[in-house]
């Protein structure tokens, strides 16, 4: 064909219209069997297309045989509502057909939620009606999709429109926020008559509109139509799983162009929102104050109880139609196995229907499918939970730092009971990472676990199920023997460091996994190079102190054999001369108060003597050796099987060991001399605590300052336990009677292990006031509230007097009255007022 140009030309018609058609200049000679012409005829905007003939011919145009076509192809201009519905995503809709069989809440469950939410929509609830947003959270699988469902299908029962948008992560043409205003103004335009011309005119006048940005695309078609509702309307735009929007900005994104709209215009339109509380979106919702309510999913709403009711309801239909339900016993299922279903729940609705869509399933027993849902059975190759396994892993996919939550998770495991709620600061310190640094590693899945008040918990029990099964979790397979080991060196990596003492945490957990741990390289490298001394150094407080020595050393002593054996070393006597030395620079605490703190250690040791109201109740700060904590009366194996207060009692018994801490006749002289001036000092009407020792500044020297010169020893075995008979008497309840009462148990000890001491010979004759009745004093004498020890008290004073060859013994009562007499009445001097009480000064006679 020659090149010849074709132009076109316009044609009289009879009708006085015009036909357009195409002139060519030159003759056209084809000698090809076959010719084809394309013409592109352009279509109306009201839908007619232009009217061409075949051809038209300035010149003639001959054909040498052949076949010549001509075809025509239409370029159509759309409509303004055809964009519309072109820029729709119809898998949004509440009832697309994408959507098998949706959720919906069960007959006569989460009714409380469902009222709310209704009376919220007609605004009814005085509480919520002013806010124009309502967010409806909860975690994965609380059955907000099912509510969301639920609400919609209410409304439209009673003729009320809705415009709603279901977002779903899987699904191409709903994960993202493209479709988002299109969607919702096509519902909006069925359900709105009155806005329909508004909305065809925003996108007549632009039809790149849904090109445009979404605050554009809302203020065009949503909110200049909605403003021309009557007043009073409040059509609800309901918007599903905002958190299954893959672009996270793009979540932010919409509730700020929302919040943007409401708080300019009065909008005749309110917006329900339901997504799970991830970071993103809260943190958006925290910028909206005043805009919306929240309605979180959880047990306040009998989430628990609601499930069960679906369960049972469910159960019984199974076993009502399902085709093999011969072979279900009358008795199927059993309670037990009902409640272990709810209680895996964990209030998550998601379980509960994954359970039931598996019993459902028609080529499998029921029977069977409950006992594989219950790891009674093993599973064939239909795993029950592939639908929720799939969700857990969407969800672990999020996480940036994977390893961190799972050891996060495992210590949960190991140490929560029944995977329990932990502090996410004890959680820090046994992971060894910085303050916030795990917050911040699972702010993403605020859907499987949730953080509150600084504690951090499990929100599926199925989700934990899911970790610790390798065919489900796979490459989120949590390991609990290889975590368990992980947290057992990095417990002794923390007792090793040179930073500050370790955390109650460090030592809960590896007490408690310690002795039954298995044995790794790794672990016996860090165990090698641990050192008890440095431990103690860090451990003072009184809680650290009762963690060491009741729970740490017992289960270190008893994983040392097993460590024996595995590293074939000695090691045993080693770490038991690095406890003696941490109990004897612990124990100087003790020493240095003779009347109080010393006295508990010879409880302790003698307990069995003086019965239980002897030991002091501990008031203090410190406590170093824990003593006040330790069960003496059915202790537990401390080291080596023998118990905390044998132990420590054959440590000062022995003077090699313990040096100048063991007991002997000097330090129990110098108590006996404290604890009798104690005694003089007591006023029955008020505890010991309160009044200063009356020892002047040469008789309270601490007793490792005195010289051997000082007090006269003695070589009486004083491991003997004294008369039992000493812990009869008991009438002390409180107070300073209860004071005085455990003081005579201590003297009446102490006095026959005593030697010569010239103070403790003066207090001996000339005890003072307190043992004698007299009426210008007001006290009880000890002669009269406690008679029994006061008796043992005098013949043990005389004793001592005897012994050590002292004439006259104690003064008697009658010869206290005639010295009374003679040094007259009390001067003023001697009497003061403390807090409206009377107390009385021992005086100087």
């Amino acid at each position: 064909m020659d090149n010849t140009i074709a132009k076109p030309v316009k044609q009289e018609q009879s009708d006085g219209g015009t036909t357009t058609g195409l002139s060519f200049d030159q003759p056209i000679m084809m000698n090809t069997p076959s010719v084809t012409q394309h013409i592109s005829v352009p279509h109306s905007r009201d839908g007619q297309a232009a009217s061409f003939p075949m051809m038209t011919f300035n010149r003639n145009a001959v054909f040498n045989g052949g076949t010549f076509t001509q075809h025509i192809s239409q370029t159509i201009q759309k409509g303004s509502f055809d964009v519309l519905k072109d820029a729709v995503a119809p898998n949004a809709f509440h009832n697309s057909g994408a959507d098998f069989d949706p959720p919906k809440c069960h007959a006569n469950t989460r009714v409380a939620i469902l009222k709310r939410i209704v009376d919220w929509v007609h605004g009814s609830d005085e509480k919520t009606t002013k806010y124009p947003i309502m967010w409806l959270n909860g975690a994965a699988g609380a059955g907000k999709t099912a509510i969301m469902h639920s609400v919609i299908e209410e409304l439209g029962l009673e003729g009320s429109g809705v415009a709603s948008f279901f977002f779903w992560r899987s699904d191409p043409s709903r994960n993202h926020v493209k479709a988002f205003i299109a969607t919702l103004a096509y519902q909006m335009y069925q359900s709105l008559p009155e806005i329909r011309p508004q909305i065809l005119s925003a996108i007549d006048h632009d039809h790149f509109l849904f090109h445009r940005s979404l605050a554009h695309q809302l203020n065009s078609i949503i909110v200049n139509p909605a403003k021309s509702l009557p007043l009073g309307t409040r059509f609800l735009v309901a918007i599903d799983g905002l958190d299954e929007c893959l672009d996270r900005e793009a979540q932010r994104h919409v509730l700020e162009t929302l919040e943007t709209v409401i708080r300019r215009d009065n909008l005749p339109v309110i917006f329900l929102i339901a997504s799970r509380p991830e970071l993103d979106i809260r943190s958006a919702f925290e910028t909206m104050p005043g805009l919306f309510t929240r309605l979180t999913l959880d047990n306040d709403y009998q989430s628990f109880k609601d499930i069960d009711l679906y369960l049972r309801n469910n159960l019984a239909q199974v076993k009502k139609v399902h085709p093999f339900r011969r072979f279900l016993s009358s008795t199927w299922p059993e309670e037990n196995s009902v409640r272990d279903l709810v209680a895996k729940s964990s209030g998550q609705f998601i379980y509960a229907a994954t359970v039931v869509k598996f019993l459902k399933f028609l080529r499998r027993r029921p029977d069977h499918s409950l006992d594989m849902l219950l790891n009674l059975r093993a599973s064939t190759k239909d795993l029950p939970f592939s639908e929720l396994d799939s969700l857990y892993v969407y969800i672990m996919t999020s996480v940036p730092n994977v390893d961190q939550a799972l050891q996060a998770f495992s210590y949960m495991m190991l140490e929560g009971e029944g995977g329990g709620s932990r502090y996410v600061e004890e959680i820090e310190c046994i992971l060894s990472v910085e303050r916030g640094e795990l917050e911040i590693a699972l702010c993403d899945i605020n859907a499987v676990v949730n953080l509150s008040a600084g504690r951090l918990r499990f929100l599926h029990a199925s989700f934990q199920d899911f970790l610790l099964d390798p065919a489900r979790s796979k490459e989120f397979y949590l390991d609990l023997e290889e975590h368990k080991q992980k947290h057992l060196i990095n417990s002794f990596k923390i007792f090793a460091s040179p930073g500050g003492p370790p955390q109650l945490t460090v030592y809960n957990y590896s007490s408690k996994q310690l002795p039954t741990c298995p044995l790794t390289p790794e672990l016996l490298t860090v165990v090698e190079q641990f050192s008890l001394p440095k431990l103690s150094d860090d451990s003072n407080t009184k809680d650290k102190a009762k963690k060491l020595m009741q729970q740490f050393i017992p289960a270190f002593f008893e994983f040392v054999p097993r460590l024996e054996k595995a590293t074939g070393k000695n090691l045993l006597e080693n770490y038991l001369d690095q406890l003696d030395a941490i109990i004897l620079s612990r124990i100087s605490y003790y020493y240095t108060t003779l009347t109080n703190r010393f006295l508990d250690v010879i409880w302790v040791c003698f307990h069995k003597t003086f019965g239980k109201a002897s030991l002091r109740s501990a008031h203090e700060r410190l406590d170093p050796l824990a003593i006040h904590e330790f069960n003496f009366h059915r202790p537990p194996p401390f080291v080596d099987g023998i118990s905390f207060d044998e132990y420590l009692s054959d440590l000062l018994h022995d003077s090699e060991c313990a040096g100048n801490k063991a007991f002997c006749t000097r330090l129990f002289t110098l108590a006996a001399y404290d604890c009798l001036l104690a005694l003089c000092s007591v006023d029955v009407q008020e505890p010991l605590d309160h009044l200063s020792a009356v020892a002047t500044e040469d008789e309270s020297v601490a007793w490792e300052d005195l010289s051997s010169d000082t007090i006269v020893q003695d070589d009486s075995d004083s491991k003997d336990d004294p008369d039992p008979t000493m812990r009869g008497d008991s009438r002390a309840t409180t107070g300073s009677d209860l004071e005085s009462f455990r003081l005579l148990a201590f003297i009446l000890f102490l006095l026959p292990r005593s030697s010569r001491y010239e103070p403790l010979i003066e207090l001996c004759r000339n005890p003072g006031p307190c043992f004698y009745h007299d009426k210008r004093y007001a006290t009880v004498p000890l002669s009269q509230n406690h008679p029994i020890r006061f008796g043992k008290l005098l013949r043990e004073m005389n004793r001592y007097l005897e012994r050590i060859g002292v004439e006259g013994g104690v003064m008697r009562e009658e010869c206290y009255r005639e010295e009374v007499e003679e040094v007259g009445p009390l001067c003023e001097a001697c009497e003061r007022k403390d807090r409206g009480k009377t107390q009385w000064r021992l005086r100087e006679f």
